[in-house]
């Protein structure tokens, strides 16, 4: 009696996995953390600004839209600011809420218009030296400031 074999095949080809459209390396947040961004990009993620994704996730939006008063702050108050980092977001939110902003930074290198007050750490203390190295005492007079009106107010020169 004849037996039948079936015939020896090949597996199925893998398709090819389908590749994510290059990213803009010009797109905001391709360069953030390194160039981060841009590469996690390629494979696919989508960027969103960093500020406002923490922000939404510890509930800031919230908690600003029951202040009078919201202090925010950065290193270096500059040009870059207000293209999506933490200071511009709280600014954003601020207005949003009808609620007064006002920076703390440790140096300001634009001019913060858009806050109701500001305080430079660095011209507290005389030099970013002076104000990285012994930082809370140049905290507690900004603080001082803004409570007293003693700090920079929107539209005074720097």
């Amino acid at each position: 009696m004849a037996h039948a074999t079936p015939a020896a095949s090949s597996p199925p080809a893998a398709a090819a996995p389908a590749l994510a459209p290059a990213p803009d390396v010009t797109a905001p947040g391709a360069g953030a953390a390194g160039g981060t961004g841009f590469g996690l990009a390629a494979w696919g993620a989508s960027i969103h600004p960093g500020a406002d994704a923490v922000g939404t996730a510890l509930g800031l939006p919230a908690q600003i839209e029951r202040a009078d008063v919201v202090i925010t702050g950065e290193g270096r108050f500059d040009n870059q600011s207000a293209a999506g980092k933490v200071a511009s977001y709280v600014l954003g939110l601020a207005r949003q809420y009808d609620a007064f902003a006002l920076l703390v930074a440790g140096s300001i290198e634009t001019d913060p218009d858009d806050f109701a007050a500001s305080v430079s750490l660095t011209e507290l203390a005389g030099s970013a030296e002076a104000a990285i190295g012994n930082p809370k005492p140049f905290l507690w007079a900004a603080g001082r400031a803004l409570a007293k009106g003693d700090a920079r107010t929107s539209g005074e020169a720097s």
